[in-house]
C-alpha cells in the first residue's frame, strides 16, 4: 500500500556513496521510494514534513552477518530500533525465514528486510553438534550431495549461500559451480583455504580472524590440517598467530592483491573477536537490557569467553591490533569491506546494537567515518546484489533511511543516536520498537 508523500527537510545528508555531506538537504519520499534528494529540493504540496533541522540523515544500515533464528522472532524490532533496516542471515531455517521475509516486505511484520542465505552447508562431520546451532546446518557428505543441496535451496528461494568450516575443497568448488553465479556465495572457511575459495569464484569471506588466517600469517604459525574450532587450544593458537603476523611478507601482500583483483568482499566481524572471543567481557552495551529469551538460551549453550583460551590480555590486544592493521591495508589496496556482527552466536552480541560496535571497530582500523558508513550501506547492498534498490539515498532507491541527532562524521558512535527510522517509506519510532521488544524480557 502506498504511503502519503513525505519530505524530510533541512538535514545534513550523508548519502552512502562516499561523497561529502550535503548541508540543508531535503529528501522526498513517495510511496516506498525516494523521489528526490539534495540541496534546493522543495517539499511537494501536501507532503507530510519532518523537520530535520540540526540532524543528519543516512541510508538504512545493513548487518551482513546475523542468525535470526538464534535471536528469536521477538528480536526483529531491535534491528529497526537501531537503524538497521536490512540483515543478511548467514545460517537459518528457510521454512521460517522465507515467510518472515515476505511478511516484512509486505508490511505485515515489523523487522528488517531479510536476506536469507539458508542453512550453512558444512562437510562431514559437521563442525558443531546439532544443538549448538539449532539444526541450522546441512551436511554435504560429498561434492554431488553439496550440489544437490544447493539446487534444492535455490528452488526454495534463498538469496545466497554460506559455505562452512568443515567443507572440503572439492565440495566447495562443486557447489560454487552448481550455483553458477545465480546468487552470491560467502564462506566461513576452515578445511578450504581462502585462496582456493577465491579461485573457485566465491564472492565473500566471513570472519577475518578465522577464514583468512592461514593465508596471511607467518607460515610457521599456520594451523595444521585437521585442526578445527573444536580442537583444544585452537582459539589461543589463532590469537598468537595474529599477534605475530607480518603483512609485509610477500605471501600476505600477494593475498591482498589477489582478493582485491577478484573483487572478493570481506566481512571481518571484528567486534566478535575483540569483544567476545577475545576476552569474554562485555563492554558497556545498552542493548543487554533488551536481550531476548532465545538469545539468553543460546548464550547458556556456549560459556562466555569460550574462545579466549589461556591467552594473556596482552596477546589478545596484539592480535586485535594486527587484525585492524590488516583491514587498513586491505582497504587501502581497494578491498571491499562490509559490516557484520554474527549476532546470535555468542555473548554479548545483541541484535541491532552490536552493529554500532562493529562500525566503531572499522573506524579503529583507520577507515574515515564516510567509508565506515559506506561499508554498512552501499557496499553491503552491492554485495547482496541489491545495489540498484538499496544502500544510498538517491532517487528511485527504496526509502530506507535513518535520522540521527548527532554527527556520525564527528564520531562514528553517533550512529547510535537514532531519532527515526524509515523502511520503505514507513516511519518507526525507536522508543516504540524498544518498548515492543522489552515486553519479551523476563
Amino acid at each position: 500500500m502506498d504511503h502519503p508523500r513525505l519530505a524530510i527537510t533541512h538535514v545534513t545528508l550523508i548519502d552512502g556513496t562516499g561523497g561529502p555531506p550535503v548541508p540543508d538537504a531535503t529528501v522526498v519520499v513517495a510511496g516506498d521510494r525516494i523521489e528526490a534528494a539534495g540541496a534546493g529540493v522543495a517539499p511537494p504540496p501536501g507532503a507530510e514534513v519532518v523537520d530535520g533541522t540540526g540532524r543528519w540523515l543516512i541510508p538504512g544500515l545493513i548487518d551482513m552477518h546475523v542468525h535470526v533464528n538464534l535471536c528469536g522472532e521477538e528480536a526483529l524490532p531491535l534491528w529497526l530500533a537501531n537503524g538497521v533496516t536490512s540483515v543478511r542471515d548467514t545460517g537459518g531455517d528457510v521454512s521460517r525465514l522465507i515467510p518472515w521475509r515476505r511478511e516484512i516486505a509486505e508490511g505485515a511484520r515489523v523487522g528488517p528486510r531479510l536476506f536469507t542465505y539458508g542453512p550453512m552447508i558444512d562437510g562431514e562431520p559437521p563442525t558443531w553438534p546439532g544443538a549448538m546451532f539449532g539444526g541450522l546446518t546441512v551436511v554435504a557428505a560429498d561434492p554431488e550431495a553439496g550440489a544437490r543441496e544447493a539446487e534444492r535451496l535455490i528452488q526454495a528461494g534463498v538469496d545466497g549461500f554460506k559455505l562452512y568450516a568443515n567443507l572440503p575443497p572439492e565440495t566447495l568448488e562443486r557447489i560454487i559451480r552448481r550455483v553458477d553465479g545465480r546468487v552470491p556465495v560467502t564462506g566461513h572457511l576452515g578445511r578450504t583455504s581462502a585462496s582456493h575459495a577465491i579461485d573457485c569464484g566465491i564472492n565473500c569471506l566471513e570472519h577475518l580472524f578465522l577464514t583468512v588466517y592461514n593465508d596471511v600469517v607467518r607460515p610457521e604459525d599456520r594451523y595444521p590440517e585437521g585442526h578445527t574450532m573444536m580442537t583444544p587450544g585452537f582459539w589461543g593458537m589463532l590469537h598468537r598467530g595474529w599477534a605475530n603476523a607480518d603483512f609485509d611478507l610477500p605471501h600476505a601482500r600477494t593475498w591482498i592483491d589477489r582478493a582485491v583483483a577478484a573483487g572478493v568482499v570481506l566481512s571481518p566481524t571484528l567486534d566478535l573477536v575483540s569483544g567476545t572471543l577475545g576476552t569474554g567481557e562485555a563492554s558497556e552495551e545498552p542493548g543487554l537490557a533488551y536481550v531476548t529469551p532465545s538469545l539468553r538460551e543460546r548464550w547458556d549453550q556456549r560459556p562466555r569467553g569460550a574462545g579466549a583460551g589461556p591467552e594473556s590480555p596482552e596477546v589478545i590486544r596484539a592480535s586485535v591490533t594486527r587484525q585492524l592493521e590488516f583491514i587498513a591495508r586491505f582497504h587501502a589496496a581497494g578491498g571491499r569491506l562490509v559490516a557484520g556482527t554474527d549476532v546470535g552466536a555468542v555473548y554479548p552480541l545483541v541484535p541491532g546494537f552490536s552493529l554500532h560496535r562493529e562500525l566503531a571497530m572499522l573506524a579503529a582500523a583507520g577507515l574515515p567515518p564516510l567509508e565506515v558508513i559506506r561499508c554498512a550501506t552501499r557496499n553491503a547492498a552491492e554485495a547482496l546484489r541489491w545495489g540498484d534498490r538499496l544502500g544510498t539515498v538517491e532517487p528511485g532507491k527504496l526509502a530506507d533511511l535513518v535520522l540521527l541527532d548527532a554527527d556520525p562524521l564527528a564520531d562514528i558512535g553517533n550512529t547510535r543516536r537514532v531519532v527515526a527510522v524509515f523502511q520503505g517509506g514507513r516511519r518507526y519510532d525507536p522508543k516504540d520498537l524498544l518498548g515492543t521488544a522489552s515486553q519479551h524480557n523476563p
